[in-house]
C-alpha cells in the first residue's frame, strides 16, 4: 500500500483503533459493549455512518480526478463502490429518520425488526 495520503493513514489508524476497542470490549466487558459501545445512535454507529459517507465522497473525488486515465472496468468498479458506501452510510442512520424525526410508514413498522425505514433490519418470512 504505497502512496497513502495523510487522510488515508488517519482513517486506517482510526478504524484499527475502533476495531481493536470493539474486540477488547466484546471479550472483556460484554455489558459495556452492548449497552454503550454498540448502542443505537451511539459513537460506533454514527462514526461508521460518517466514515462510510466520507469514503464514498473520497472515492467519487478519485473517480472524477482519474476519470480520463482509467479504463471502463475501473470506472464501473469505482461507481459501484461509491454507491455501496453511500448506501451503507444511509442505512446505518436509517436514512436520517431519527435525525429529522420522521415516522416510519406502516409497511416498515410491520416488516422491520426495529420499526425503522431501512433495509438491513427487514424481516422476511420471520427471518431478520
Amino acid at each position: 500500500m504505497k502512496n497513502l495520503t495523510t487522510i488515508d493513514k488517519i482513517a486506517y489508524s482510526f478504524l484499527i483503533i475502533i476495531f481493536g476497542l470493539g474486540m477488547y470490549f466484546a471479550n472483556t466487558d460484554l455489558t459495556y459493549f452492548d449497552e454503550v459501545y454498540t448502542v443505537e445512535d451511539g459513537f460506533v454507529e454514527n462514526g461508521s455512518a460518517i466514515f462510510l459517507f466520507i469514503s464514498s465522497m473520497l472515492l467519487l473525488y478519485r473517480f472524477l480526478k482519474l476519470f480520463k486515465s482509467k479504463k471502463v472496468l475501473w470506472k464501473i468498479g469505482m461507481i459501484a463502490l461509491v454507491v455501496v458506501f453511500f448506501f451503507g452510510a444511509g442505512e446505518e442512520i436509517s436514512w436520517g429518520q431519527r435525525i429529522f424525526n420522521v415516522e416510519s410508514s406502516e409497511y416498515f413498522l410491520q416488516n422491520n425488526a426495529q420499526g425503522e425505514t431501512n433495509l438491513h433490519n427487514m424481516v422476511v418470512n420471520d427471518t431478520k
